[in-house]
């Protein structure tokens, strides 16, 4: 009889754990995708102008960049109580779309995506490359995290990475 209890009682709680796992969804409705046709910087940020804009540079191969998707309930949550926009551009090329988008929808990366185009490659790397530590040639480094202000001006070409929380948050609320 002891061991029909023990039995019946883990029955139950096995089959409440695994019936709570379909209760929680993911929404995908606040992740939108630029037309990966812009071929400018300027154009591109010119659709968020009166915003203050966190634009995060990366690419699905870069594991730096990924490690930093880890932030994103914090990153998301500022965001929200801000009134600040996500832009994620990414540097993947067009036969890493499907690895670019599955990546997005698995971390929720709410906000929103291009990948760039060759001519916007070129003009980012131009606009924001920096020294690497081991040569001082300049490149583009994944991940790279810029602020926007209002009026769409860079205001921040090495801004803090989203694990950075606080030194972040203090950064983006200068410029509101």
């Amino acid at each position: 009889m002891k061991s029909y209890r023990i039995f019946l009682i883990s029955t139950v709680l096995v089959f409440n754990s695994c019936s709570g796992q379909n209760k929680e969804t993911n929404d995908y409705s606040n992740i939108i995708f630029i037309d990966s046709t812009v071929n400018s910087f300027d154009s591109l940020i010119a659709k968020f102008k009166g915003s203050v804009v966190y634009v995060d540079i990366w690419a699905s191969w870069c594991l730096p960049c990924r490690r930093e998707f880890k932030s994103l309930g914090f990153l998301q949550n500022m965001a929200a109580d801000n009134k600040i926009i996500l832009l994620y551009i990414s540097g993947d090329k067009n036969a890493d779309s499907v690895k670019w988008k599955n990546i997005i929808y698995k971390n929720s990366l709410q906000g929103y995506h291009i990948r760039m185009s060759n001519q916007l490659k070129t003009e980012i790397i131009k606009r924001f490359s920096r020294p690497l530590k081991s040569t001082g040639e300049l490149a583009l480094i994944y991940p790279t995290y810029l602020i926007l202000n209002y009026e769409g001006n860079v205001v921040n070409f090495n801004a803090p990475k989203p694990s950075e929380k606080e030194k972040l948050l203090q950064e983006l609320k200068r410029f509101q």
